[in-house]
């Protein structure tokens, strides 16, 4: 079984590919994990507020996590796409990397003013997205009960 996000396609952020949507934090924990070059040391006494904001259900509302995923491709292997994965995001066309099975394919507007809308597909057991803003509030769900790591958040 795989894990699939879904979101609206916007080509901001200094350039980058974007996509934004909402998952359950819990889904979004088992995919990523944390990048040590872009992250902050983990204060425990700082989950620990996380964990009690979460326990105490008022006002459960998160800015984004912001996970990144890079477009491997093996050029050299069968399965390869025949263009550049960048490309072939922004021209609304569907990407799948032929070294980790992560598969991007654009989903049919439902009018012209309907924003370009991507499914995101990580194969289960691999974590394909690097956290690069948001680890402190991933890492207060690991003991949370379960209704807090199902809230959804901002990606």
């Amino acid at each position: 079984m795989s894990t699939v996000f879904s979101g609206a396609f916007a080509p901001s952020i200094g350039g980058f590919l974007t996509v934004r949507g909402y998952e359950r934090l819990i889904d979004i924990a088992r995919c990523s994990y944390a990048d040590e070059a872009y992250q902050r040391d983990l204060k425990p006494e700082h989950v620990e507020e996380i964990r009690k904001f979460f326990d105490d259900g008022e006002y459960l509302f998160f800015p984004e996590i912001i996970p990144s995923v890079q477009l491997d491709v093996d050029y050299e292997k069968a399965g390869a796409p025949s263009g550049d994965p960048f490309q072939l995001i922004r021209d609304g066309e569907p990407f799948k990397s032929n070294t980790n099975g992560l598969d991007i394919k654009p989903r049919k507007a439902r009018s012209t003013s309907d924003l370009t809308r991507y499914h995101i597909t990580l194969p289960d057991g691999q974590k394909l997205f690097k956290r690069i803003d948001a680890t402190k509030r991933r890492s207060s769900t690991t003991s949370t009960p379960r209704p807090a790591a199902d809230l959804g958040r901002g990606f």
